[in-house]
């Protein structure tokens, strides 16, 4: 756009001037929803949070580590280092993971300022980049979004198991594991999975047999404690694909 259509663009939110506090409103010709405020002038926005912060300066502060062009001190020239920064807003967080799979890092004493939830998301997010190798992107290089090994684990289903557990499953000394009768949503034989471990990716597995038995013949193995010695369980016996730590 040029200035003239530029300002005749605006004047669609002119309507808007005497509200004196954020207003939704929706934009037909380009079909997204918009947030609009003058505080003093316009200010446009697809997302409340933003137009809400100035009316009493709230926001968001959540601190992580990455690898970017930054500056040590205002006036260093910007240079490629880890540095420690922060992002107001847990989208921000997210992208900065998306494009910095390699480098992201939370630091324990910051863990305060996210909540359980968002951890897990971010954990689990980078733990599945780093699977299928993502580098941390410093330029648009469309190549980077063609992933073959994402084509290899994008379909997979994925269990959490302990220590212990793990173990005995990369040992192979343990072949299967199980689940409650009423949960039976592994419903085909020969599919993949992937197991996690404080949340990072183990082995890679596929289901080849699927029973069900009684959970007292496989309770030592895999502890349910709601469950009793006569209930059923379903019996999914796995053959390994991979060691993902080999």
């Amino acid at each position: 756009m040029d200035d003239f259509d530029y300002e005749e663009f605006n004047k669609r939110y002119d309507k808007f001037k005497d509200n004196n506090l954020p207003t939704p409103y929706f934009d037909n010709e380009r079909q997204v929803m918009e947030y609009i405020s003058f505080d003093p002038h316009l200010i446009v926005d697809n997302d409340l949070i933003y137009p809400l912060e100035n009316l009493n300066y709230a926001s968001f502060y959540y601190p992580y580590n990455i690898k970017d062009y930054m500056r040590r001190d205002p006036y260093d020239d910007m240079k490629l280092q880890y540095g420690h920064t922060h992002s107001h807003h847990f989208r921000e967080v997210v992208h900065e993971l998306y494009m910095h799979p390699e480098s992201f890092s939370i630091d324990k004493s910051d863990y305060r300022y996210y909540s359980n939830q968002e951890l897990k998301y971010l954990f689990m997010v980078k733990a599945y980049l780093n699977l299928i190798q993502m580098k941390d992107s410093y330029k648009n290089d469309d190549n980077r979004y063609h992933n073959l090994l994402h084509n290899k684990y994008k379909d997979s289903l994925s269990i959490n198991v302990n220590d212990n557990l793990l173990n005995k499953y990369r040992s192979k000394e343990l072949k299967y594991f199980i689940d409650d009768y009423k949960n039976d949503k592994y419903e085909n034989t020969n599919r993949n999975m992937l197991i996690i471990n404080n949340y990072q990716y183990k082995l890679f597995i596929k289901i080849i047999k699927k029973e069900i038995v009684l959970y007292k013949e496989v309770k030592n193995d895999y502890h349910k404690p709601l469950l009793n010695d006569g209930d059923q369980v379903i019996k999914y016996t796995f053959k390994i694909l991979e060691d993902l730590n080999n």
